[in-house]
């Protein structure tokens, strides 16, 4: 049954693999809230790059991926899509090698400003629960509730391995570890805005939880907001 809720924004911060866009998008039917993937975002502007071939490590590609990259955020039927250079691109955005591109680009200052303006404007006007690596720190810092949202790197791989077999695509379990663990140093070495936890953040850590004990408790937390 969904809640209204008004005027509201909620932060969800955490590593690769922790359930951050699961839980968001369950959070955002049950608040009636719009669900922005932050890093689909930078996602959109490495699927930009992968589809054309382009060596990210050049910085001359990362202008031009700036120049050629049309990304949009599109409302309909109460969620969010994502748009690049006008067609929708969310199934593609999912690819190991797309998200292991992006972790790369966001450390691009200019790509950041452009995904952090993308982000910005969308909560001005809309009511947003965010997740990424930088959201209660960076993006939404004064975010009504924030949370950080942790999984031992081992039951993230599994997770991802177990996802990836469901749907009949072929992986190693040890090889997603590795990605694993290369995108969480990537994350939290960055120099430009880190994944870290914020200060006035809570810590859950998913890794012996079900989804409903996670969802359970973020609910408290939205709900104990709006009545203070």
């Amino acid at each position: 049954m969904e809640q209204e809720m008004n005027n509201i924004t909620v932060a969800i911060d955490g590593p690769s693999g922790a359930g951050k866009s699961t839980i968001a998008e369950l959070l955002a039917k049950q608040f009636n809230l719009y669900h922005l993937d932050t890093g689909a975002l930078f996602r959109c502007l490495a699927l930009y790059a992968w589809k054309n071939e382009l060596d990210i490590s050049q910085e001359a590609t990362h202008e031009a991926i700036l120049a050629n990259a049309d990304v949009k955020i599109k409302i309909g039927q109460n969620r969010v899509y994502y748009l690049l250079n006008g067609e929708m691109v969310d199934s593609d955005l999912r690819r190991e090698e797309v998200g292991n591109m992006a972790s790369f680009l966001s450390q691009n200052p200019q790509m950041r400003n452009f995904v952090l303006d993308l982000e910005r404007q969308f909560a001005k006007h809309n009511n947003v629960i965010m997740d990424g690596r930088d959201i209660g720190t960076v993006v939404l810092p004064q975010a009504d509730v924030k949370v950080y949202l942790d999984a031992r790197a081992e039951e993230r791989a599994a997770r991802r391995w177990r996802e990836l077999t469901a749907k009949g695509v072929k992986s190693d379990y040890t090889q997603v570890l590795n990605q694993i663990n290369q995108r969480d140093y990537q994350d939290i070495n960055r120099p430009l805005a880190p994944l870290k936890q914020a200060s006035d953040a809570v810590y859950i850590d998913s890794s012996q939880m079900e989804i409903e004990e996670v969802l359970s408790r973020i609910s408290h937390l939205i709900q104990s907001t709006k009545k203070a």
